[in-house]
């Protein structure tokens, strides 16, 4: 059945990123489609009527998310009226649990089938969460294969989709060579013949006020400072202005929109003259594997919202290349870890070692097969489709109510 009415809410610039190709994909299949809701610039640029953008609700940490209850209270109540006035045959919520968990339970409340793509990570915090998904979600869209018996045993309706950087990185199976890393640099002007360091502080305004300077002080203790070409991978949504008010200066490449590019780059680097990537954890840190980038994970946030989440995490990493490998294949600097030397004294082995880089590159190489095949969004929509049916053939069967 064509999707012709959709609700999707999107909440953070991943999720920005994984919405816009379901919308290609939907409106390649239905030029008349309406799809709704809330995303950022790449879903509105897919095709998506933005009701509030990405940026209003990047929200980091406990503390940080209650401190605008009141707004994000707003939103939810502006967003329901939306959905009683439009009527979407489905909606489909990616990621961004905080918000759209609690938003799933009012959907269900007005009958409106949903699907969630890209699950809360339920493997870290344990089964009880499952539970109370198992009441407002109908399908999940899960992009990590160890997922499915998770939800399945709990009785919910799951599909393994593929990952979706498999089809949202571009140039992913060309060879990665020497002349692109030059090229690159001569782009840039970032130094030739040199080791090549790429910062990735994340994508949301706190964390990139918190993660930039810890990356920039840790390059002024690595004894190649002098030599060493550095660039930082910088979110659209954020203004150029703070990257230079944190202390990117002279020496430092921000670069806009070209994170893989970036990637590709310093993965050839490291085959070379060395390089490596700072990456906060999270979507990042697949997008630096999937590159075979050699790299470090670093994260710190607020002592409250760390201290909470020790509480519950029950697996020993956090960053999504670990876990989506099974092991620990790239280190990990985690809060009190995180400091400006730990994170040299890393970077200056990734450098220095050339061994040490062979061996995380072949490991990295082994993570592809573990994230499926391209075409995430086709699946997603093929789901949503059977999600809509589904939904109508029930509806038929009540008495009183005939097929719509």
């Amino acid at each position: 059945m064509k999707i012709e009415r959709l609700l999707m809410v999107a909440g953070e610039a991943s999720g920005d990123a994984h919405g816009a190709e379901v919308i290609r994909e939907i409106l390649r299949r239905n030029p008349r489609a309406e799809v709704f809701g809330i995303g950022g610039d790449r879903m509105r640029d897919a095709g998506m009527e933005i009701l509030y953008p990405v940026s209003e609700l990047a929200f980091m940490g406990v503390v940080e998310v209650a401190r605008h209850l009141p707004f994000i209270a707003e939103v939810r109540r502006e967003l329901l009226r939306s959905v009683d006035a439009r009527k979407p045959q489905a909606a489909l919520l990616i990621d961004y649990p905080g918000f759209n968990l609690r938003f799933a339970r009012e959907l269900k409340r007005r009958g409106v089938p949903v699907g969630y793509y890209v699950s809360p990570q339920v493997w870290a915090w344990g089964s009880g969460r499952v539970a109370k998904m198992r009441d407002v979600i109908d399908r999940m869209f899960l992009i990590l294969p160890f997922e499915v018996p998770i939800y399945e045993s709990a009785g919910m309706a799951a599909e393994f989709v593929g990952h979706p950087l498999l089809e949202e990185i571009d140039h992913l199976d060309e060879p990665i060579t020497a002349d692109g890393d030059r090229l690159f640099r001569e782009r840039h002007g970032l130094k030739q013949v040199a080791p090549l360091v790429a910062l990735l502080p994340g994508s949301r305004l706190q964390e990139v006020r918190r993660m930039l300077p810890l990356m920039l002080e840790a390059l002024r203790h690595v004894r190649l400072n002098a030599e060493i070409a550095v660039a930082v991978a910088s979110s659209p949504t954020i203004p150029a202005s703070l990257y230079r008010d944190l202390g990117c200066g002279e020496g430092v490449r921000v670069l806009t929109g070209e994170t893989h590019e970036l990637l590709r780059a310093v993965a050839a680097a490291a085959r070379t003259t060395g390089g490596c990537a700072v990456v906060k954890s999270g979507t990042g840190t697949l997008e630096a594997a999937l590159h075979r980038t050699p790299m470090v994970i670093v994260y710190r946030t607020s002592g409250v919202t760390y201290l909470l989440g020790r509480m519950f995490v029950r697996i020993p990493y956090i960053g999504l290349a670990n876990i989506a490998a099974g092991r620990r294949i790239v280190p990990e600097l985690i809060q009190r870890d995180c400091t400006p030397r730990r994170i040299a004294r890393e970077v200056e082995s990734l450098l220095m070692d050339s061994e040490r880089r062979s061996m995380m590159i072949d490991a990295l190489a082994g993570l592809r097969e573990n994230l499926g095949s391209a075409g995430a969004s086709s699946r997603v929509a093929d789901g949503l489709e059977r999600l809509i049916e589904s939904a109508r053939a029930l509806r038929s069967k009540q008495p009183g109510v005939g097929a719509q």
